[in-house]
């Protein structure tokens, strides 16, 4: 059966990326308001007390003003407009950029966010800040990803709001499928600890059909406050062995459909689950296979254990020569000794 999805698929592309990511920040103001407030001001950069933008009404009582009276109570809510353009890349026009600043209004705290896959060069964004300067000196531009407000609402998230982690992930798996993320430098870690030995023996880690699916490069398996080990995703598909004891490739999610070997090899892994850990995964799962899992240890540095999947741009933790990746064992080898936190 196929899973409901929270996010529409199969429309005009950027209106329906738009429309998504917008139902994404709705769906967190109905949450909890102070939720989009935290990630309003990570995406805008809003660093100093003074340029932090508040969402919804706040409340004094007896409060002084500059001059004239001293209300009993004042209910206020913040002048704020934010404008989002939205590209697949970053191809950001200056004359369409101008064009929005245009429908500003008398708004005190203008904001135009460029919402892209990819980041525009510093050079680049400087050249449209001056020349939206020249119409209006107030306005502030934020150039911005996909990634980065995923990241930003993952960051501000507890580990027990499942339902809105949820939608997240489907918002996550959504961008992916509009390849919107930066996946040939993700890596996912995920949860095997009882599944730890038998994944790196095969080369293989698998899951329930039912989870969501972002794509990714990389695959860490996580046990005992670490990934400890890291393997370049090859294939991902799904599979069973039906009826006639025979085993039956149900979709392919990434690179070709696997080969007789490699069937025969997801066929071994399932025998070897029944006896240990003792699972039943001959129907309903999902198999990604790599090209070999390479000891590492990838601190988790936070308090808590690692309690859902979690996505790493290895950008921001490897030394890259020209922005091209090294071989898996390299990456392993980087990663071993650093940390990473959920906090």
């Amino acid at each position: 059966m196929s899973r409901i999805h929270y996010f529409q698929r199969y429309s005009q592309r950027e209106n329906v990326i738009t429309n998504n990511t917008l139902l994404l920040l709705g769906r967190l103001y109905q949450y909890r308001p102070v939720l989009l407030e935290r990630v309003l001001n990570t995406v805008l950069a809003s660093d100093d007390e003074g340029s932090q933008v508040t969402v919804g009404i706040t409340m004094k009582q007896q409060d002084r003003g500059a001059c004239g009276g001293i209300p009993d109570g004042v209910l206020d809510q913040q002048s704020l407009r934010i404008l989002v353009e939205t590209k697949r890349g970053n191809d950001f026009g200056s004359n369409q950029i101008k064009g929005h600043v245009k429908r500003m209004g008398d708004s005190k705290r203008p904001f135009l966010v460029m919402l892209g896959k990819e980041l525009l060069t510093s050079t680049e964004l400087e050249d449209i800040q001056k020349e939206v300067a020249t119409l209006r000196n107030d306005a502030i531009i934020v150039n911005t990803t996909f990634d980065k407000i995923i990241k930003a609402i993952d960051e501000e998230l507890d580990e027990w709001e499942q339902e809105i982690r949820e939608l997240l992930e489907d918002f996550r798996e959504f961008c992916s499928s509009e390849n919107l993320l930066p996946d040939e430098y993700s890596l996912r870690a995920v949860l095997c600890g009882k599944t730890f030995n038998e994944n790196i023996k095969f080369g293989v880690y698998y899951n329930r059909v039912g989870r969501n699916y972002a794509d990714h490069t990389y695959l860490g398996l996580y046990d005992n406050k670490a990934v400890r080990a890291v393997g370049k995703v090859l294939k991902v598909f799904s599979a069973d062995i039906g009826q006639k004891d025979t085993m039956e490739l149900v979709d392919t999610l990434k690179g070709a459909p696997p080969t007789q070997q490699e069937l025969d090899l997801v066929t071994e892994v399932m025998k070897d689950a029944v006896d240990n850990p003792g699972y039943d995964i001959r129907e309903g799962h999902r198999f990604y296979l790599v090209d070999k899992f390479y000891p590492t240890e990838f601190t988790k540095d936070s308090k808590y254990p690692m309690m859902h999947t979690q996505f790493f741009d290895l950008r921001e933790y490897l030394t890259l020569a020209g922005g091209i990746l090294p071989s898996t064992e390299q990456i392993a080898n980087q990663l071993r000794g650093k940390k990473w936190s959920d906090a």
